[in-house]
């Protein structure tokens, strides 16, 4: 039986991740992880573990794109992976097999595709809820008074992730 173990390793070089297959014990091929940084370029200085910043993130996408073999997937799925995988990796050295890997992607799929279908009838964006109110919308300048000068709404204030339940369409 053939399998790919992925090892993570630091030195006085920095980290080191490589991959090695084995068959039937035996090991038959090593050779360096490659980082991906066509696809996403987190960490040109290479990759990390044991935390959520672009060393993980380059590291959570190089292992699922070998893994699975599919880099249109592992894009979906590497920030996931790297949340629940990548920072929880002990920080000397690790050890993750390629079927481990499969696995864990596949339950962050699941999730995914749950979450996709989850969303409730009968909310509504913040947006929704000033309008539905008859508060007219924060603007920039409703904020001068405040700080030292022009105040900037931070990008998020139109995100439909803050939702009310609306009572009237139960």
């Amino acid at each position: 039986m053939k399998e790919t173990v992925y090892c993570g390793e630091r030195g006085e070089g920095g980290a080191a991740v490589w991959k090695t297959t084995v068959r039937d014990g035996e090991e038959i091929a090593r050779r360096e992880l490659p980082p991906r940084l066509d696809l996403r370029n987190h960490s040109p200085t290479g990759f990390e573990w044991g935390y959520g910043g672009s060393g993980p993130a380059q590291l959570a996408l190089a292992l699922l794109v070998d893994a699975l073999g599919d880099a249109e997937e592992a894009l979906t799925l590497y920030q996931p992976f790297k949340w629940q995988v990548v920072t929880n990796l002990p920080s000397t050295a690790w050890k993750l097999t390629d079927t481990a890997i499969r696995e864990i992607a596949e339950e962050l799929r699941l999730k995914r595709n749950a979450m996709e279908y989850t969303q409730p009838s009968g909310y509504r964006t913040l947006t929704e809820m000033l309008k539905d109110s008859g508060t007219p919308e924060p603007m920039a300048e409703d904020f001068d008074d405040i700080f030292d000068g022009p105040a900037v709404l931070p990008p998020w204030r139109n995100e439909t992730t803050i939702t009310e339940r609306n009572e009237e369409t139960i």
